[in-house]
């Protein structure tokens, strides 16, 4: 109910990481290869990734609204219907709340229950080439669950990633972000 549309399953990680994965927001539609049969010719530069378990990491910069820069690393959640969420202890760790204090606020859903933040303005993201300009992010203040881990700064999900169609190279540990062809 609160997707709006069908979910007829979940590739998760286990899956997923023997291939290299094209996810194509604007036809919706996921695309599997075999790691030999890829080479990464006609795509911007790689970012390269970390994984931890079965999530993957990718290094960022947020530049917040006073021009601070916090080099960050990322949890890219492809199917995760969020933009981006920065995890308790980030924010605890820049006062991102008492220096930036926000009237506004978003909820999200998932599999821990429903869960609210403030939400806050950055400046800009930039993971590798890739740029976004005055994204929105969810400031949590979460005390469990993955929005309080300390294992990474924040959550990168599908309402920022669908501007690009995705590549991830799981074998290789690098993703490649395509500017979508409409946005």
């Amino acid at each position: 109910p609160f997707l709006k549309h069908r979910i007829d399953g979940i590739l998760g990680t286990d899956f997923l990481s023997r291939y290299v994965v094209e996810f194509d927001y604007d036809r919706g539609r996921v695309v599997l290869r075999q790691p030999g049969a890829f080479d990464g010719k006609g795509l911007p530069p790689a970012v390269r990734v970390t994984t931890r378990g079965n999530v993957l990491l990718a290094p960022a910069s947020l530049r917040l609204a006073d021009g601070t820069s916090l080099p960050s690393r990322l949890l890219v959640d492809t199917g995760s219907n969020q933009g981006l969420t920065l995890t308790s202890p980030c924010v605890r760790r820049h006062r991102l709340i008492e220096r930036f204090p926000s009237r506004r606020a978003t909820a999200s859903a998932g599999i821990g229950g429903i869960g609210t933040a403030s939400l806050g303005t950055l400046s800009s993201l930039s993971i590798g080439d890739a740029h976004f300009h005055q994204p929105d992010a969810a400031l949590s203040r979460e005390t469990t669950g993955l929005h309080a881990s300390e294992s990474f700064d924040g959550i990168l999900g599908a309402d920022l990633l669908r501007h690009f169609t995705v590549v991830v190279d799981y074998p290789g540990r690098r993703i490649f972000l395509r500017p979508a062809t409409r946005r």
